[in-house]
């Protein structure tokens, strides 16, 4: 399993606030589609559980939500939470903050927002 990054301790009635003060996030609207090219057969994931990212002008599933012990829990992967420059850093660092929620590792050691360089 990969490395995940969380957020960590919110109640389920918290994040759609929370990610209606983000512009660059939203709960995922439908399903992701993908074609493979070598069959062409569309495979369909998702539709709930998931934070969409506006990335480069399109929305891309970017984290997924579920359940932490009585909370939920998002989890991130492929973006840098030490990069201040890095878009999806800025947007999931922005939602903590709106949530008053760290973000923590699998190991549990915290990412703070990163100063810009």
């Amino acid at each position: 399993m990969a490395y995940a990054l969380h957020i960590e301790g919110f109640e389920p009635d918290e994040l759609a606030p929370a990610l209606a003060g983000i512009p660059t996030l939203r709960l995922e609207t439908g399903p992701t589609e993908f074609k493979n090219p070598r069959t062409g057969a569309v495979v369909s994931i998702g539709g709930v559980g998931r934070i969409e990212v506006l990335s480069e002008g399109e929305w891309v599933p970017g984290l997924m939500v579920g359940p932490e012990g009585d909370s939920l829990s998002i989890a991130a992967r492929g973006w840098n939470p030490e990069d201040p420059n890095d878009p999806i850093a800025s947007a999931v660092h922005d939602l903590a903050e709106m949530l008053g929620c760290p973000i923590v590792g699998d190991e549990g050691e915290e990412y703070p927002r990163p100063k810009a360089r």
